[in-house]
This record gives structure tokens, C-alpha cells and sequence, in this order.
């Protein structure tokens, strides 16, 4: 086997390691109802950290100082590799929060692991639900 690909599972055998890792506290979490965005938080920055360092990605953000701490926004990203998530809550910080569609959040013990962490449930089958829930 060639060395990028042996490099390439390895990568991805230890961001699945990583992702295991923060969500069964999460999960447990979220089945116990308990609302606890902070710790996921924390667990969500130690994962990008991890992710980050075992894949030996670096990243330089250019115009943070220009995000005003009191203001929402609306990130989009392309989804391109698997770094999309990662990427962003390296470069903008713990208080970020994805947009899932509601399919994800009808998954036993992981949606409510969703729930839990604050994330926004989309309706990608109802446009005006949609816009509620970005709203909200």
C-alpha cells in the first residue's frame, strides 16, 4: 500500500478515535436531558485540536479581530473535505453552532446529543420552518 493512502487511513481511523470520544459524553448527555452546551464546548474545541494536529493542518485566519463578540453570523462553508468543521471552530471559536436538517436530529441518542449541544434542526422540506429555525 502506498504511504499517502496508509497516511490517509490513519488520518481518518484517529478523527473517527476523536469524534467517538466527544460524542458518547455528549450522547449521555443528551439522553439524560441535560443541557450542557459549555462542556460540548470544551469537547468540541479538544476534538478540532486533536483532528487538526493528527491530519499536521495549520491554519492562518486573517480579519478575526474584525467579528465583534455581541453580533451573530451565518457561516457557510463549501464542505469540500472533512476539515469544514474543525476549520471553523478553530478559527471562530467555541460559541458556533451548525445547522443540521432534521433527519440527523430523528436518530436515536444522537439527536438529542444534538439537541443537547445547541445545535439548529432544519427542515429542508419545509422552506418556512427552515427560516423559523434559523431565526430562532
Amino acid at each position: 500500500m502506498r504511504l499517502a493512502v496508509r497516511k490517509s487511513i490513519r488520518i481518518s481511523a484517529l478523527t473517527i478515535l476523536e469524534t467517538l470520544k466527544i460524542s458518547w459524553p455528549t450522547m449521555l448527555e443528551g439522553m439524560r436531558g441535560d443541557d450542557n452546551p459549555k462542556g460540548c464546548d470544551e469537547r468540541l474545541f479538544d476534538w478540532t485540536r486533536a483532528v487538526l494536529e493528527h491530519a499536521q493542518v495549520s491554519i492562518r485566519t486573517v480579519g478575526a479581530e474584525n467579528l465583534k463578540k455581541d453580533t451573530a453570523y451565518v457561516v457557510m462553508s463549501n464542505h469540500l473535505s472533512h476539515f469544514d468543521i474543525p476549520v471553523l471552530f478553530s478559527t471562530i471559536g467555541s460559541d458556533l453552532r451548525m445547522i443540521g436538517k432534521k433527519e440527523l436530529f430523528q436518530i436515536p441518542i444522537y439527536g438529542a446529543a444534538l439537541r443537547a449541544s445547541g445545535f439548529v434542526m432544519v427542515d429542508r422540506k419545509n422552506h418556512g420552518a427552515a427560516v423559523q429555525s434559523v431565526n430562532s
